[in-house]
């Protein structure tokens, strides 16, 4: 099948600290960080066409902020007031076609967002309620119970799709080890991130290098063990990340050495 295609790429100044997938369309927001100048900003890329929908968003506050959720055309972002205590939200609804807040509230935790319906949490008396997502009106006929039996796979992202974690020592972990020793003479430890379809395999793995640290890489290989892209994702690491990677509408997507944002197509 040959080497896989590079569709995207794009060096951002500052770490890529979230990447949030939208559930309906092929949208990513990515949340960045300079920690130098205490700024965040949020980037919203179109994954399909290349083309960013918003660039260096920012907002009054520029550094106690996070996103939650991409539905819909809205965004939703909180805020620490209170950095002391994180369990201290508040929180509110960006519309990115219209470039507008569409509504605030102050100290909710964000539970869960479905649809046109975001539960929200007081952190004062603990009162689940839902809110419409574009207007901020309560829905006065909605059930905290379905929120809070969390029905599985209720908000499944169908277009995302991550791989397995093995942990060293894991019988998975130790199968793929085996596979690298063999490949590329190769020692792997502490974790590997796997995900396998009816044409590849896809490995990202630390080893020791040379300063006794980490390093890791990605690996693509077809089921004959032919190399289809292998990539340094980080070198002289102290420690392992969680979801080095993932693919998303038939698409691999990671980041390299924290600020390098990368799509290569699948097929």
């Amino acid at each position: 099948m040959g080497k896989l295609n590079l569709n995207f790429s794009y060096s951002f100044n500052g770490k890529i600290w979230n990447i949030i997938s939208h559930q309906e369309k092929e949208l990513l927001l990515l949340e960045v960080r300079e920690d130098d100048k205490f700024q965040v900003h949020y980037n919203l890329l179109d994954a399909d066409s290349g083309q960013f929908i918003a660039e260096r968003l920012t907002f009054e506050e520029s550094w106690w902020i996070g996103a939650s959720s991409l539905l819909s055309d809205v965004i939703l972002f909180y805020t620490f007031p209170d950095q002391e205590n994180p369990d201290v939200k508040n929180v509110f609804a960006y519309d990115f076609n219209h470039k507008k807040i569409l509504w605030k509230k102050e100290q909710q935790n964000i539970i869960e967002a479905v649809g046109d319906c975001v539960w929200l949490m007081d952190t004062g008396n603990d009162k689940i309620s839902c809110f419409n997502i574009r207007t901020g009106e309560v829905l006065k006929n909605s059930n905290s119970n379905d929120v809070l039996n969390n029905d599985p796979g209720r908000t499944e992202n169908k277009m995302l799709e991550k791989p397995f974690n093995y942990r060293e020592g894991s019988e998975y972990f130790n199968t793929v080890s085996q596979f690298l020793t063999a490949g590329a003479n190769l020692h792997i430890v502490r974790s590997v991130d796997y995900y396998e379809d009816d044409q590849m395999i896809v490995m990202s793995y630390y080893y020791p290098n040379k300063n006794n640290k980490l390093a890791n890489d990605l690996l693509v290989v077809d089921h004959e063990g032919d190399h289809l892209l292998q990539v340094r994702l980080g070198d002289d690491l102290d420690g392992i990340s969680d979801d080095t990677f993932f693919i998303y509408n038939n698409k691999l997507i990671f980041v390299k050495d924290n600020v390098d944002f990368l799509i290569y197509q699948l097929n």
